[in-house]
């Protein structure tokens, strides 16, 4: 499963229509080398913000 989950922007993004999406096209090997402790903290972040922005507007 892990296997399908690392190439999962290669198999399926690369095969999009590149004149509807060109910026997922033109960034299919960065997006390929994406990994998953870099969306974990990523999301990790945004929810730190996200709290810091809600205490300091109580």
């Amino acid at each position: 499963m892990r296997e399908k989950d690392a190439t999962a922007w290669t198999r399926v993004y690369a095969h999009l229509p590149a004149d509807e999406y060109p910026a997922t096209r033109a960034h299919i090997d960065q997006l390929g080398s994406v990994s998953q402790k870099a969306l974990y903290d990523t999301a990790v972040e945004a929810v730190v913000a996200a709290i810091e922005r809600a205490a300091d507007g109580s």
